[in-house]
């Protein structure tokens, strides 16, 4: 839903800046860039939610299990919650509550730097920066005759 919102305003930036004559290059530019930012943001923040769920799930509250806690954090991070059906209850509602305030801060993360883009877009992309196609001369009934 996001992309379908965005894609269009972002091709009408990318080919209203430049000459009729370069629209292709710009809209194939942006077409190859949108999906290389979104593989780099669900990088980002799966990194964030996986650094979050490793630094509130030390080995300490996880040593006894049936399984490494490295195993437990990797499918916490996974959110397959019905992996660790067989943890104590204790464990498994922390895991829970580890995994949302991981999304909390992913959600936070991202609707930060979704704030930072729509004003830098405002404050970098100016009226004077839109393509503008120069006039045909218009000849007057003087020269012309």
């Amino acid at each position: 839903m996001g992309a379908g919102l965005t894609a269009p305003h972002l091709l009408d930036v990318a080919v209203g800046v430049v000459p009729p004559q370069r629209a292709g290059m710009a809209s194939g530019a942006a077409n190859t860039f949108f999906p290389l930012g979104t593989a780099t943001g669900v990088a980002v923040y799966g990194a964030v939610l996986a650094g979050r769920v490793d630094r509130r799930l030390p080995d300490e509250a996880l040593a006894g299990l049936p399984i490494s806690p490295q195993q437990v954090r990797a499918l916490v991070a996974a959110g397959r919650f019905d992996r660790l059906a067989a943890l104590p209850q204790p464990i498994r509602q922390a895991a829970r509550t580890v995994f949302t305030d991981g999304l909390s801060t992913v959600f936070t993360v991202a609707g930060i730097a979704g704030l930072v883009a729509a004003v830098a877009g405002l404050l970098l992309i100016r009226a004077a920066d839109q393509f503008r196609a120069e006039p045909e001369p218009v000849a007057d009934e003087a020269t012309a005759a």
